[in-house]
């Protein structure tokens, strides 16, 4: 990323609707990781190779995401007098009530809730890519299938990582920013793909 598209990027996640700065602070760094996976996508002179880039993406994007929705439990859990636009009563009291620790555990609360305002597709598509993130351990000791990692990381399975991550940053600028927030619009939000919504 180049410094305005940093900066874009940080007053949307920051800015916008991170609770603890230090974990934006660590969302763009990786961010930025990605950014410069996809620019040496874009150097590369052998496009059969491009698919060795899509498992570092996707498992960086997953990360990405997964770290945000602990942020928003944490936020919610110990919300005292900050507002919370968008959410209930009822969803503060079960967040309040369960402790989620896990990537798999924070989707299905945000499904259960429809905190994304978003089709059971999208959640689907969310918990394909906490198995694909999984993934990242080469040793496959639960025999998920399908063993040959060239078929699970593949440019559909990129394709949908980059959906989601949209959705996510979306949904959080418009329906959870905090009180105080930049005025970034996701129409703003810098990605080093062609955006898809």
């Amino acid at each position: 990323m180049d410094a305005t598209q940093r900066l874009a990027a940080k007053n949307a996640i920051t800015g916008t609707f991170i609770w603890t700065f230090k974990k934006g602070d660590n969302i763009i760094y990786n961010y930025d990781i990605v950014w410069s996976i996809y620019q040496a996508i874009t150097r590369e002179p052998l496009s059969y190779r491009m698919r060795y880039y899509w498992k570092p993406i996707m498992v960086h994007l997953a990360a990405i995401i997964e770290c945000i929705f602990e942020d928003f439990s944490n936020r919610i859990q110990q919300r005292v007098s900050d507002p919370l636009p968008n959410i209930s009563p009822e969803v503060i009291a079960d967040f309040k009530l369960k402790n989620r620790d896990k990537f798999e555990t924070y989707i299905t609360a945000m499904q259960k809730h429809n905190l994304l305002h978003a089709g059971a597709r999208t959640y689907a598509e969310l918990q394909l890519l906490r198995k694909v993130r999984n993934r990242m351990h080469i040793q496959n000791a639960h025999y998920q299938p399908p063993l040959d990692e060239s078929a699970l990381f593949n440019q559909t399975a990129l394709v949908n990582a980059e959906i989601c991550f949209e959705i996510v940053i979306l949904r959080m600028m418009e329906l959870y920013p905090r009180s105080t927030t930049s005025g970034e619009t996701f129409s703003n939000f810098p990605v080093p793909w062609q955006k898809h919504i």
